[in-house]
């Protein structure tokens, strides 16, 4: 790779991952990078109690996590993608809006027209708040859970899963094509229930948000959801973790041990792991081997590969 490429990849990678930092609906938003942060401050008192003599920053930042060649490859391939998606694709996608106003419209049709609701305008906030949520991370769990079962989904979805380390950027080591699918059933459900409320309260919606963003999900955000992708073992308990995915139980997903495959599907919510039978609560912390192995891993070393390689196994899934 020439000086120009690499000059041109980290001007990319920053004025994309600069995007994020100023929007709070990103993960990388500072608000909460700072509170992951000050979350994992709390968690060295564990590693240290373990017996850890390493200092905080070698806890926090260790070069073999953040330089690890993995992690390396999760910045180029940033670099080149994360601009194009949040510049050009994530905002010419079908909107949840447009599905609302199509549904909405059908329903009318079909059923007439209904009367005001006497439910309080802050009740059907909350209760509309709670549901787009909800039905969001349905969504998220069933379209995930599709890319571990379906094979030819899975030849996407193993781009995400051959990280060999995680960092918070490793979010965004995903096929965009594994993107699009994804964020195409959260539009379609959201969409949905929100032409749902709208006939049924014609009065208006007004979703209760924090910084314009659900608040909700701002919650989940801020509370952790970068130590996902991270080395930081964070677990919020046995009796939490069957209603909230923790950082903890998102690292044993992305763990080669077979015992841990097709398990906590969920983005935020364990509860449709749990009804549905992927829940796994680890009781102690786990040391974790991350990635598909030696020979995928080099198979989706790098930006080419993981952009091409999944679509040279679609063709071959397609001649089965």
């Amino acid at each position: 790779m020439s000086v120009t490429d690499i000059g041109a990849n980290f001007s990319g990678l920053i004025a994309s991952l600069t995007l994020r930092a100023l929007s709070p609906h990103s993960r990388l938003n500072w608000i909460y990078l700072l509170s992951a942060l000050v979350m994992a401050l709390y968690a060295c008192r564990t590693y240290r109690g373990l017996g850890e003599k390493r200092t905080l920053r070698q806890i926090l930042f260790p070069r073999s996590v953040w330089l690890h060649s993995s992690a390396l490859t999760d910045y180029r391939f940033v670099a080149v993608t994360l601009p194009v998606w949040t510049l050009w694709a994530a905002p010419n996608l079908l909107s949840a809006n447009r599905v609302s106003q199509h549904t909405l419209a059908a329903l009318t049709n079909w059923l007439g027209p209904i009367a005001q609701s006497a439910m309080p305008t802050a009740a059907v906030g909350l209760l509309y708040t709670v549901a787009q949520v909800a039905a969001s991370d349905f969504a998220r769990y069933w379209s995930h859970r599709m890319m571990h079962r379906v094979p030819v989904l899975w030849e996407f979805h193993k781009v995400h899963h051959s990280a060999e380390v995680l960092t918070p950027i490793s979010l965004y080591r995903s096929h965009p094509l594994d993107t699009l699918l994804t964020e195409l059933a959260e539009v379609v459900v959201v969409g949905i229930v929100s032409a749902i409320f709208l006939y049924l309260f014609p009065q208006g919606l007004t979703l209760v948000t924090i910084l314009g963003v659900n608040a909700f999900r701002f919650a989940f955000n801020f509370f952790g959801a970068n130590l996902r992708h991270s080395h930081i073992w964070f677990s919020f308990g046995s009796a939490a973790e069957h209603f909230i995915i923790s950082p903890a139980q998102h690292q044993i997903h992305h763990s080669a041990d077979p015992r841990h495959f097709n398990r906590n599907f969920g983005s935020e919510f364990a509860v449709w792991d749990w009804i549905f039978g992927t829940l796994y609560i680890p009781r102690q912390r786990e040391d974790l081997i991350l990635g598909l192995g030696a020979a995928e891993n080099r198979r989706l070393g790098s930006t080419w590969e993981m952009l091409i390689n999944p679509l040279r196994a679609m063709r071959r899934h397609a001649y089965l």
